[in-house]
This record gives structure tokens, C-alpha cells and sequence, in this order.
């Protein structure tokens, strides 16, 4: 009884594996490069992705089915984050620029550079009025930074 209880959770295993492959690749050919990262919509249905290619698609997390694509930036982007209210989405690239979009990618709202190196890390505030963001720094260059930015102004974070 346990071997065939050890055959049918590995054979799941194995099918949630080829599943997880299929949907990794199914990221990287959309992307036509490969997926630096990917962030759910607060609805829980909805995933966006970004990419070597410059570009943010958000597709249903179900089925895959993109519903909105758009072009950032030339260089790779390299985190993103989505608003608590699922209207805002930032993006970050690797020469150190922060930009605001709508969700559905029709216009940029805002654009900041806060610095010369990749930004690694971005995050909304619960009320969606500030967005913190985090990058530079690495072994051979210089040291990077936390700031916060509420869309009209940006300071260093005291971390």
C-alpha cells in the first residue's frame, strides 16, 4: 500500500514539475529572453511579469492568457511592484530608473532616477502614496541605497 502510495505522490510530483517548466518557459518565450521577475495583482488573479526584454505583461495567473503588454525600457528591468489598490504598477531597470504606469501599460504616469545602479527592490506603502525603492551597490560598485519617493519628491531612507 505505501508503494503505491510512493508511486502516485511521485507521479504528482513529477506532473506539478513538468507544469511548473511549462509555465517558466511559457514566461521566458514571452519574453523573448529571459523572466527577471513576476508579482501577483492584489485581485490574486492576475500575474505580471518583466524581463531582459524591457517589457511588463500581465496575464491571468490561471490560464496565462495576457491580457496588457508594454515596452519600459531598452535595458532589462529588473523588479516590479503593483499597488495595493491594483491601479499603479512600478517598474524598475538596471541603469537606476524608477517608473509609474496604470495597470493596462496605456501611459506612464511618472519617471525617476534615483541612481546610477540597478534598482533591486521596489514596494508600495499600504495606502499607496509612497513607494520605497532599494538598489546599487555590489561588489565592484559603489555603495546604492534605500530612498522613499511620494511621487512629488524622494529622500534617503534612515535604514
Amino acid at each position: 500500500m505505501q508503494m503505491i502510495r510512493f508511486l502516485f505522490e511521485e507521479k504528482a510530483a513529477t506532473e506539478n514539475y513538468a507544469r511548473n517548466v511549462h509555465e517558466a518557459r511559457q514566461v521566458s518565450e514571452a519574453h523573448k529572453g529571459r523572466g527577471n521577475g513576476a508579482c501577483f495583482h492584489p485581485d490574486g488573479k492576475r500575474l505580471a511579469t518583466i524581463g531582459s526584454d524591457g517589457k511588463v505583461i500581465v496575464r491571468n495567473a490561471t490560464t496565462g492568457v495576457i491580457s496588457s503588454q508594454w515596452t519600459v525600457s531598452k535595458s532589462d528591468i529588473t523588479t516590479i511592484a503593483i499597488a495595493a489598490d491594483g491601479k499603479l504598477v512600478a517598474v524598475g531597470d538596471n541603469r537606476g530608473t524608477v517608473s509609474l504606469w496604470d495597470i493596462g501599460g496605456k501611459r506612464k504616469l511618472a519617471s525617476i532616477k534615483p541612481l546610477s545602479q540597478p534598482i533591486k527592490s521596489l514596494d508600495f506603502s499600504p495606502k499607496n502614496n509612497r513607494l520605497a525603492i532599494a538598489g546599487g551597490g555590489g561588489r565592484f560598485r559603489p555603495p546604492g541605497g534605500a530612498y522613499v519617493w511620494d511621487g512629488k519628491q524622494i529622500g534617503r531612507a534612515h535604514v
